[in-house]
């Protein structure tokens, strides 16, 4: 059980992946766990239309770690908008759309979005972005994490 205290080792163990903060990614057969908050908050949220950058995090290529089967986000949208929808982009690559999840409509802050199907994935080292937007309404789109699963 995780808990208010824990060491970052404690939350990696619990976790059973890579905890990184922005870091990157080492080779191994485990995920990679992308954590984001503002301030005292536990997740970062966009109120934008358009996609707006909630985070960048290092992907080490498909050369050094092989390719990802997934990428998911734990993330959802307030009452007031219509959908919320979350996209992982390279910015080192001219801003090639990896992943995309679309149309959700869940307002649970447990909420798991699978992005679909991967492409454009480098073989070297880039920076990732994970964005989100709302699609409609008044509300805002939720992240609270990110895991690029192998």
């Amino acid at each position: 059980m995780l808990k208010i205290g824990n060491t970052i080792q404690q939350v990696r163990d619990f976790l059973g992946g890579r905890l990184v903060n922005g870091l990157g990614l080492t080779s191994d057969s485990n995920p990679m766990i992308v954590m984001f908050a503002a301030g005292a908050n536990f997740q970062s949220f966009v109120a934008a239309g358009v996609f707006t950058r909630v985070g960048n995090f290092i992907f080490d290529g498909t050369d050094n770690v092989g390719d990802p089967s997934s990428i998911l986000v734990n993330g959802f949208k307030d009452p007031l908008a219509t959908t919320a929808e979350f996209r992982v982009i390279d910015i080192t690559n001219g801003g090639l759309v990896i992943a995309t999840g679309i149309g959700v409509i869940s307002q649970d802050e447990f909420n798991i979005v699978d992005l679909g199907v991967l492409a454009n994935l480098p073989i070297g080292r880039a920076v990732f972005q994970i964005e989100a937007r709302r699609t409609g309404g008044a509300g805002a789109a939720f992240i609270n994490s990110l895991s690029v699963n192998f």
